[in-house]
């Protein structure tokens, strides 16, 4: 459950048979710090495992579910039982220690190697943002850089001739008398009011006009009154 389900390990302590629906497959998971139920889909897997367990308990089903799935503690000593048993090594080559939330990084990789969406898996792995599931929890390198790039499809180079008459002809020499576009003629004139005669237009002047200073102006008129 701690692989399939990312379930942490306060919450295996906690769970109860009360939680789950092995029809439905759907398993309640009870956050005491936020104080939110979330509900996550089962594992075929795992439902057959949760299946054969509440099928072999030595007590009886209670009418309120509250009996728990795990009666003994869920301590460090069974979680290196369990990877014992399960050939799974405490420490990888980087030196990393394994734990029960530690499961949840492969899942979590898992999941986004098989092309689920990140913000299915956000939902999985029952996190408020999704900042938290792709910084943290997501382990994706070189070889899935790779794999994504290998999916993008070739361009297929053109090798067929263009047809004649498509191809436009380049411009040859000076363009035509008027054109605004690489001609080195003069602009054309106009005609002013009032004038029959062609006349070009000034070119505006480079030289503002000065603006008076109030400062100045109102400091001399307090000396006159004074």
């Amino acid at each position: 459950m701690a692989y399939y389900a990312g379930m942490r390990r306060g919450e295996l302590s906690r769970v109860s048979w009360g939680d789950i629906d092995l029809q439905m497959g759907v398993l309640c998971i009870k956050i005491q710090k936020a104080g939110r139920v979330d509900e996550v889909a089962i594992h075929p897997a795992l439902i057959g495992s949760l299946t054969t367990a509440r099928a072999n308990r030595a007590s009886a089903p209670t009418a309120e579910g509250t009996e728990r799935v795990f009666t003994a503690p869920v301590s460090g000593e069974v979680r290196l039982r369990d990877f014992r048993d399960a050939g799974i090594p405490t420490t990888d080559v980087d030196g990393r220690c394994a734990d029960l939330h530690a499961l949840r990084t492969p899942l979590c990789t898992t999941l986004l190697r098989a092309g689920t969406p990140p913000t299915v898996v956000q939902k999985i792995m029952r996190h408020l943002s999704i900042a938290t599931t792709l910084k943290h929890y997501a382990k994706l390198g070189l070889l899935e850089a790779a794999a994504a790039l290998a999916a993008v499809p070739m361009v297929a180079l053109a090798t067929t001739p263009i047809p004649a008459g498509i191809a436009r002809k380049p411009r040859s020499g000076g363009s035509k008398r008027g054109s605004s576009r690489g001609s080195n003629t003069c602009a054309k004139p106009r005609v002013t009011a009032g004038s029959n005669s062609l006349t070009r237009a000034a070119p505006p002047s480079p030289l503002r006009s000065p603006k008076p200073c109030f400062r100045r102006n109102m400091r001399e008129g307090t000396r006159k009154r004074t």
